[in-house]
């Protein structure tokens, strides 16, 4: 039992050895498609906020950039890590197109996953994004959209400081890995 490195990536890793074997081509396949999926995350969300040029542009910059390509050879976490961040952002800007309760807690959801691929989400989605959701209403007209959002990601999130309670008898909220460093 470890709280050296958040929970998602080795689960993500452990169910694909179990499905395909626990080869170094399928951690290869998985890096590979975790890399292609946030290539393709930030075309998206690069075309919908600054047009397809510059979408595309971003979209080579990322997939041609040398940290990418070597962490997507490797089995190492920072895949995932990057896939999860263009997740979370992309779930915000859906839930703040939608307006709903649902849409908002669908993006709890996405933050919490995030937040258990590395800590360095963890302060982004539990403080930062509740308070900007709170600071974009004026008047404060929906209290229910940062609550939806709220319970959701604790709910999630919970689930790894839990299993490190029982495990270590003692509140490890996330990664002792220092994760700060990369969050500065």
């Amino acid at each position: 039992p470890s709280a050296l490195r958040e929970p998602l990536y080795p689960i993500l890793l452990g169910a694909a050895f179990k499905a395909f074997g626990a080869t170094y081509g399928t951690a290869l396949a998985l890096n590979a498609l975790l890399s292609i999926a946030a290539v393709w995350l930030l075309f998206l969300i690069g075309r919908r906020l600054l047009g397809a040029g510059t979408a595309w542009i971003a979209a080579a910059m990322a997939a041609a950039y040398p940290p990418f390509i070597y962490y997507s050879a490797q089995p190492m976490r920072e895949t995932v890590v990057a896939l999860m961040g263009l997740c979370a952002v992309g779930a915000l800007l859906w839930a703040l197109e939608k307006r709903t309760p649902a849409a908002l807690a669908a993006a709890g959801g996405v933050n919490a996953m995030a937040a258990l691929a590395n800590t360095t989400f963890l302060p982004f989605g539990a403080v930062l994004v509740p308070l900007g959701l709170v600071l974009r209403e004026r008047p404060p007209r929906r209290p229910a959209l940062p609550g939806a959002y709220l319970a959701v990601f604790g709910l999630l999130y919970c689930l790894w400081p839990l299993r490190n309670y029982a495990v270590f008898g003692r509140l490890v909220l996330g990664s002792t890995a220092g994760a700060g460093s990369t969050f500065y």
